[in-house]
């Protein structure tokens, strides 16, 4: 019997840059390898321009990831989101994307977003008849509603760890204010009390510190919970904590520590919001969602490329 052939997908987000290459069988997904990497895209963006330095760390991370991508299949995939679709100078990235790998930089909605996202969690958790995923960006947020096995509603909010420390770089107090207010937005738009479900690096990484895993990436924090008292210790603990310390103690990148603790902010502010006393964690991201996706609109997002890659 031939196996499913493997697709790439590469996540570019505003802060990491994710990397997957699985396969689908039955509507079942088989992970053959994730990373994740840290090049704060979006890090000092200002009037809409990405930094030189930020194209430089995206540059490096996606000129190892996407060869090693391409030893297993030619189905590759690199879509842009948040920061990539408010840069007035992305062409930086996907003209040498062309020329590097004669790949097409496809950049989506925050609608898409949110509904790759829902796909991707769409049969995880059957014994919860209404729940609200909502997944914590670089440069924005997105919420998408389940309801009885379906797709009910979806929103993407300009609310990002990246975006607020770049608008708000010393005060945690402004940034809490400035959550509250964007969250307020959501009024009337969902239902008052779903079941909470997190995705992303944030949610993903606060999992792997509460129950002691050493890799966030990894299945055992799928589907894990996390009340309100424990969020709020992990909160206080964090914020006990230098760069230095944070890095030792959590399984992510050293450059992501700085904005851990904005991220559990964020989380900490959905919750209240929301009146949840706990939120279900979910590593299933938009990546497994493009691949629930049928495969001719999968096709539309793999270019052909050369053989050989520039060393």
């Amino acid at each position: 019997m031939t196996s499913p052939p493997l697709s790439a997908v590469l996540d570019v987000g505003t802060n990491n840059i994710q990397t997957l290459i699985a396969s689908k069988n039955d509507g079942q997904i088989t992970v053959f390898k994730r990373f994740f990497d840290t090049a704060a895209l979006g890090r000092n963006m200002k009037s809409s321009h990405i930094t030189r330095a930020g194209f430089n760390r995206a540059k490096s991370i996606l000129r190892e990831r996407i060869p090693f991508a391409g030893l297993f299949t030619s189905r590759i995939a690199v879509i842009g989101t948040s920061c990539s679709r408010e840069a007035a100078n992305i062409n930086v990235l996907s003209d040498w994307l062309s020329r590097r790998f004669q790949l097409a930089y496809h950049i989506i909605s925050g609608e898409t977003e949110a509904l790759w996202n829902a796909l991707a969690n769409l049969t995880e958790f059957p014994e919860l008849q209404q729940m609200l995923l909502f997944d914590i960006g670089g440069g924005s947020t997105e919420f998408s509603l389940l309801q009885q096995g379906r797709i009910a509603g979806s929103l993407s909010l300009p609310l990002g760890i990246r975006r607020l420390q770049n608008s708000h770089p010393g005060s945690i107090l402004n940034k809490r204010n400035e959550v509250r207010k964007m969250l307020h937005s959501l009024t009337g738009k969902f239902p008052g009390r779903p079941s909470l479900i997190g995705i992303g690096g944030t949610v993903t990484s606060l999992s792997a510190l509460q129950y002691g895993i050493s890799d966030f990436l990894s299945d055992e924090v799928h589907k894990t919970r996390i009340s309100l008292r424990e969020l709020d210790l992990l909160y206080r603990k964090i914020s006990r904590l230098n760069r230095r310390q944070l890095a030792a103690l959590l399984p992510v990148d050293p450059a992501r520590s700085d904005i851990v603790l904005t991220g559990t902010m964020i989380v900490q502010e959905i919750m209240d919001y929301f009146k949840a006393d706990s939120f279900l964690v979910s590593n299933r991201g938009l990546q497994f969602g493009f691949l629930h996706l049928p495969v001719e609109q999968q096709n539309r997002y793999f270019s052909s490329r050369g053989e050989d890659y520039e060393s």
